[in-house]
């Protein structure tokens, strides 16, 4: 099953509470205000627009698939991405799922002002289909 679907499921699921909550409790209206306000704050914050804006379009532009089931995935680094050690970005892949972020710790040295390293292990679900969409275009 997709993860978009879950995503999906799991926004209705919510609204669906909320809204009834309302509805039978008066008083919860005053305290689903301030939650509210911050997930459309976060979700404002994380839209694709907003991100485009700051970093532009990135692209992947190498990848290794390396023994024990990991990938080196190498992106364009965009000039206004500062990060120091131990940082972490959230990955997109819309060919995977075009609304899922993942985050990752990023590899390589700061110093490197032209890409970005992460190297991503292979687990399950979103991480699996990465890594069997980039083996088999890598056997190709």
């Amino acid at each position: 099953s997709s993860g978009i679907n879950a995503e999906y499921g799991h926004f209705f699921c919510y609204w669906l509470f909320a809204f009834g909550t309302i509805v039978h409790c008066k008083n919860f209206v005053y305290w689903i205000c301030v939650p509210l306000a911050i997930y459309i704050l976060e979700k404002i914050a994380n839209s694709k627009w907003i991100r485009k804006t700051i970093y532009g379009t990135i692209r992947i532009i190498n990848y290794k698939v390396l023994p024990a089931n990991v990938i080196e995935l190498e992106i364009a680094r965009p000039p206004t991405f500062n990060f120091t050690s131990g940082s972490y970005a959230f990955i997109t892949i819309p060919y995977i799922t075009p609304y899922e972020m993942h985050p990752f710790t990023i590899s390589s040295s700061a110093e490197n002002k032209s890409t970005i390293t992460f190297h991503i292990k292979m687990q399950r679900g979103w991480t699996k289909q990465l890594y069997d969409i980039l083996d088999r275009d890598n056997k190709a």
